[in-house]
């Protein structure tokens, strides 16, 4: 069956491969306009590069390795135990990443002047690292798109599998419709003789 998706311009074929490259490279768009606004777009471009891989990461370990692996099946408590490690994981990913490259870039290209903002950027990088309200914000970054685009692949699998069934239940039905309509077939054909 073909995937009504594998066609989204006007019947012009694109390759999956390249429906994600294009969704992820208008998702970067997005978040980097989104965030130029606190600086300007070369800066929040250049910082998005660094969190954009940790984003592409997180969703497809959640979407193409947790969900079949542990969702579909119906392994509830496993999958939601793997995602709590996953958003863990990318939470602190993010935090090492702005810690180490985004926070120097900014203030060096920016000339941040904001005594606060500095004197925190000056921490120690565990204080900094395990900071509630840093984190929070990382968890915030991280998920801003995550949700909409799993709710998006969550429905895709949903439509997936119950044309799946349906072909299914089709397919039966047609497998026991044949046998009677041969043997009906047959019957009729023998009292005309």
């Amino acid at each position: 069956m073909e995937n009504p998706m594998d066609k989204p311009f006007g019947g012009i074929k694109i390759p999956r491969l390249w429906q994600h490259i294009l969704f992820w490279m208008a998702v970067c768009f997005f978040i980097t306009s989104m965030y130029s606004v606190q600086t300007n777009f070369t800066v929040s471009a250049r910082n998005n590069l660094l969190f954009m891989p940790i984003q592409v990461a997180y969703y497809y370990a959640i979407a193409g390795w947790l969900m079949p692996k542990y969702l579909l099946p119906g392994r509830y408590i496993k999958f939601g135990i793997s995602v709590l490690g996953i958003v863990t994981l990318s939470v602190v990913i993010t935090r090492i990443v702005g810690i180490l490259f985004v926070t120097p870039y900014t203030i060096k290209v920016m000339h941040v002047t904001d005594g606060d903002y500095l004197r925190a950027s000056q921490r120690p990088f565990l204080e900094k690292l395990f900071d509630l309200q840093n984190m929070i914000n990382a968890f915030k970054g991280t998920n801003l798109f995550i949700g909409f685009v799993l709710a998006i692949k969550m429905a895709k699998m949903w439509y997936e599998r119950r044309e799946a069934t349906l072909q299914s239940e089709l397919s039966a039905l047609k497998a026991q419709v044949h046998p009677h309509f041969l043997f009906n077939t047959l019957v009729v054909s023998q009292f005309e003789n």
